[in-house]
């Protein structure tokens, strides 16, 4: 076995014989016990083979790129002779790695090692009783587990642009590494947006904003595109029959509702197809005495529309309770497990699907990688949806929801 100490002295040799100018004051680091080294009890291989990850893990990572030439500095190693060793890692007598390694991590904290968190702040327009923001919140935090960030979750208490952008601003005054946000209406929230980007955090739009998000300096949107997804709606809804629809706005001055009802009224409506817009309330008891009272005036009402399942579940009580069960067809944007439940009892037509699961998990992925990496897919838009669950494929979305994708 060649002897570890031996091959340590031989290196300060070499860099002795370039120059002797050491200062009086300054010491030989010890590098390690030298009579520990040369016993044979001494697990060479499992010792050399962390030093070498932790070597090759500070190399990469720009901690040895200074802190190891101070070292051979000391120990009178010139940095033609460094360069040599880190170019030809591999072609170096691994034995002495050990003592460089340990020497390296003396010479600064051990906590160098560790990355910070990213710390991701996501604030949105939805309420904390929406299940719709529930699951956008469930893939966000499981985004957040698998990539070990930081993430803040925030939302006003009800659909208030104003706190929204309040919300916004604290998050900006906060400095975090990245920023998500939806934009329910951009003349509200513009504002609060571009300070976001003149701090230089990056920021994610989701859900709704695609029309302004890259204007205000989004990296990208996520989401679907809302009047789009309205028109094969109202497609679907008239090829099944229906002729009076209403549609229920839980959101008045949402931008994102507002082209679900233009692009519907383009897929549904004509001369003997006709479509009524109701605003309800989100309290569910509320929503359903409404759509009651509705239905109560309105007895040729053969078709309802859910802007989400925040109205759609108090809707399809409201219709069981007037009796129209099956006389009425219901349909809804967005999906819950009591929507995709009812889907099952074929007691909804169809449900638009912009998949909200993934609207929470894929920017807080993409912001803490560009957070430690500085690199993010060069897509404006990544397309969540709209697909259409049925009671036909809903038992597969049963599945997906057992295992926490929706």
């Amino acid at each position: 076995m060649q002897d570890v100490s031996g091959s340590a002295e031989s290196l300060r040799c070499k860099g002795a014989q370039k120059t002797d100018q050491r200062r009086p004051d300054q010491h030989e680091l010890p590098l390690a016990n030298q009579e520990m080294i040369k016993q044979p009890e001494l697990n060479l291989q499992e010792l050399t083979e962390q030093c070498r990850y932790v070597f090759l893990l500070r190399l990469f990572s720009g901690v040895v790129h200074t802190s190891f030439f101070k070292l051979c500095e000391s120990v009178q190693l010139g940095k033609m002779d460094v360069i040599s060793m880190t170019g030809h890692l591999y072609m170096m007598n691994w034995k002495i790695l050990p003592l460089l390694a340990c020497a390296v991590s003396l010479s600064f904290p051990l906590t160098t090692l560790a990355q910070r968190k990213p710390k991701i702040i996501m604030v949105t327009h939805g309420q904390a009783a929406d299940s719709f923001w529930l699951i956008v919140q469930n893939g966000a935090d499981a985004a957040a587990e698998e990539t070990n960030s930081d993430l803040e979750y925030r939302s006003p208490q009800n659909f208030d642009l104003a706190a929204m952008a309040q919300l916004i601003d604290a998050a900006v005054a906060s400095r975090p590494d990245g920023l998500i946000v939806t934009i329910p209406d951009a003349a509200v929230l513009s504002r609060s947006i571009q300070a976001a980007v003149a701090a230089k955090i990056p920021v994610i739009s989701i859900n709704s904003g695609l029309e302004v998000s890259k204007r205000l300096g989004c990296l990208m949107h996520i989401g679907q595109l809302d009047e789009p997804a309205g028109k094969k709606a109202g497609e679907r809804m008239k090829a099944s029959g229906v002729k009076n629809a209403v549609i229920l706005d839980q959101e008045i001055g949402n931008v994102a509702l507002d082209q679900r009802i233009k692009g519907f009224r383009e897929g549904f409506e004509g001369p003997f197809h006709h479509v009524q817009v109701l605003p309800v309330t989100m309290d569910f008891k509320g929503c359903q005495d409404t759509v009651g009272n509705y239905l109560t005036e309105y007895p040729s009402i053969d078709g309802i529309v859910a802007l989400g399942p925040i109205v759609a579940e108090p809707a399809l009580q409201a219709v069981e309770q007037a009796e129209k069960t099956g006389k009425i067809k219901v349909c809804t944007f967005d999906i819950s497990p009591a929507i995709v439940a009812a889907l099952v009892k074929k007691e909804v037509e169809f449900a638009v699907d912009q998949q909200e699961w993934l609207q929470g998990y894929l920017p807080v992925v993409f912001l803490a990688n560009y957070v430690r990496y500085g690199s993010i897919l060069q897509n404006d838009l990544i397309l969540t949806g709209p697909s259409f669950v049925t009671p036909e494929n809903a038992q597969k979305v049963v599945n997906l929801l057992s295992l926490g994708f929706h």
